[in-house]
């Protein structure tokens, strides 16, 4: 498992991504992909928000690609972990570690009914 992480982290050049990656179109992709972090939970882990049910498929993908929504969301988790987690911590007193996910499905018509939201879903959270 550990050999997979390595690997994995190499494909997706996670160890320089911050420095080297580039998102141009955060604005235009936020737009069609609500997503983002918003304050701390109670027990003062960041709290990252999505709201699959508002993703318009067709627009998001006029503005990036797949791939480098993904290159993205590999930024932000290691902005999670250089970032947001430490700031966590000196602000909670002790260590946090973890950050909490929330999937806003409301107006979600059903996974299966759209290939690019399951392929999104089941692609990031693999991640």
């Amino acid at each position: 498992m550990w050999v997979d992480m390595l690997k994995w982290r190499k494909e997706f050049d996670a160890d320089t991504i911050m420095e080297d990656f580039e998102f141009k179109e955060i604005n235009k992709v936020l737009k069609y992909y609500p997503q983002g972090h918003h304050g701390v939970d109670k027990d003062g882990r960041p709290v990252y928000i999505e709201k699959l049910g508002q993703v318009d498929s067709n627009k998001l993908l006029q503005v990036t690609t797949m791939e480098r929504y993904l290159k993205y969301h590999v930024r932000e988790f290691e902005r999670t972990y250089a970032v947001k987690l430490p700031a966590c911590s000196i602000v909670a007193k002790k260590r946090i570690d973890q950050s909490t996910t929330i999937l806003d499905v409301q107006g979600v018509q059903g996974i299966s009914s759209s290939g690019f939201r399951r392929l999104m879903v089941t692609t990031i959270l693999s991640l």
